[in-house]
């Protein structure tokens, strides 16, 4: 009885993405009358236009935190905040990504990859790090998405990327 449910789940799983890939273009063009492909194309446009605006601050960021990282002051931050973060039972090898993770989403995942190589998939530090960077972007998403703290406002809003996620975008 299991296997078949497991089957019929299976199956209608094949079929959702693409079901929503055609449905919702086609139901916004047949039913609300929105002419789908000139919207696509200003909001790509749009997305386009922000991606060439920030870069100079990802670059202003990653080369800040990469001075932070070469100069040792990331090595005594975490020896001085070591025996509070162990306290509270939180490994101090996390602290670079819970400060990476609001600022970058590729450079807290390639601190990620860094936990996860030099302690095992299973340790407790990777598994806070998985948690902590996974757990930021749904923060943020649904921040933008109802609008918590100022996110998805126009322009974009950095607190509101701190009251509603934690972490940031990735």
């Amino acid at each position: 009885m299991i296997e078949f449910v497991v089957e019929g789940l299976s199956e209608v799983a094949r079929y959702i993405i693409p079901s929503l890939l055609v449905g919702i273009p086609f139901y916004a063009l047949a039913v609300k009358k929105v002419p789908v492909y000139e919207v696509f194309v200003v909001g790509a446009k749009d997305g386009f236009t922000i991606a060439v605006r920030i870069i100079p601050y990802l670059v202003a960021i990653l080369v800040a935190v990469g001075m932070f990282r070469a100069s040792g002051a990331l090595d005594l931050l975490l020896e001085f905040l070591a025996p509070a973060l162990n306290f509270i039972g939180f490994p101090a090898e996390n602290l670079p990504l819970a400060l990476m993770r609001p600022l970058s989403g590729s450079g807290s995942l390639g601190l990620l990859t860094d936990l996860v190589n030099t302690h095992g998939v299973d340790s407790l530090t990777a598994k806070i790090g998985a948690t902590m960077y996974g757990f930021g972007n749904d923060l943020l998403c649904a921040g933008r998405l109802f609008r918590v703290g100022g996110c998805g406002s126009q322009p974009p809003c950095d607190t509101g990327r701190v009251v509603c996620g934690y972490g940031g975008g990735g």
